[in-house]
């Protein structure tokens, strides 16, 4: 059985750089060289134009009928690693596409495989991974979790600028799951209110597999759905050692909410001078990758 580690950070690449040589922008979008975009990637990172690359378009038609089972051994820490994706337009924020469509934004939750050790041991082996992908549609009423963390990208709009996030700012993971009947949802949120937190909530991460889940409200299981397949991270090296686990319900994100995210400045953004737009487009899906669910 393998065991992986959840990896908790604010937003950031997979391997932080001070003066990266790879962005998202095209020659158009700023002054001066620009680092290669995603479609020129692997002129520095050959692996980025490997077999096994993600994100996918996931056919909901074609994914073969295996079910498979997660084993979860899941202990907390702090790293950095990506956690969101996102573009000014809602229809298109995801990186992982259902039936070539987008959404307007995609969480990763990163996992790595204790049998290595450490995360920087485990992102080139083919086994050195397992990455949630939890879908986000722009809704009303949004996330009351996700809100609780937008108010604080205020104090990180600048680029390389951190802050502590705890349990007690009201940003509990598990209420991010898609399968989770707790997220709070809300009409709105002050903008200037730091002090709203989500009191009373657990943060225990259960174990489970695909059948498990938390009881519904008529004390029944419900069913978890996601799909898996084997590839890569989304950002170079690119390294294929990730094992995808994309959830098919979503979460939900108001717009003000994600208005605090794309106010995030980046130097080599898709959009000029933002975060907005960091997603790698759909790659191929070789015979090598078989999707499950």
């Amino acid at each position: 059985m393998m065991h992986f580690l959840w990896l908790i950070s604010m937003i950031g690449a997979v391997a932080c750089q001070t003066a990266p040589d790879y962005g998202y922008a095209t020659m158009s979008d700023v002054q001066g060289p620009v680092p290669p975009g995603p479609a020129n990637w692997s002129t520095i990172y050959p692996l980025c134009a490997g077999k096994l690359q993600s994100p996918i378009n996931i056919e909901t038609k074609k994914e073969a009928l295996n079910s498979v089972g997660v084993p979860w051994g899941v202990t907390t820490t702090n790293c950095n690693s990506s956690i969101f994706t996102l573009v000014v337009k809602n229809s298109r924020g995801s990186e992982h596409t259902i039936n070539d469509r987008h959404f307007a934004a995609q969480l990763h939750l990163v996992f790595y495989n204790t049998r290595y050790g450490s995360f920087s041991n485990s992102v080139d082996k083919p086994d050195g991974l397992a990455v949630l992908g939890v879908l986000i549609s722009a809704t009303c009423p949004g996330n009351r979790i996700l809100g609780n963390f937008a108010r604080k990208l205020k104090k990180v709009t600048d680029e390389g600028a951190s802050i502590n996030v705890t349990a007690s700012d009201g940003i509990r993971l598990k209420y991010l799951m898609p399968f989770n009947n707790e997220q709070e949802d809300i009409v709105d949120d002050d903008e200037d209110d730091d002090d709203d937190d989500a009191s009373g909530i657990d943060n225990d991460v259960d174990d489970g597999d695909n059948d498990d889940d938390d009881e519904d409200v008529d004390g029944k299981k419900k069913k978890i759905g996601y799909y898996t397949y084997r590839g890569s991270l989304t950002t170079p090296p690119c390294y294929e050692s990730v094992r995808w686990i994309v959830f098919k319900d979503k979460i939900k994100i108001s717009n003000k909410q994600l208005g605090k995210f794309r106010n995030l400045k980046a130097q080599y953004g898709g959009a000029p001078g933002f975060m907005c737009d960091n997603i790698r487009p759909v790659q191929p899906l070789f015979k090598t990758q078989s999707v499950l669910r």
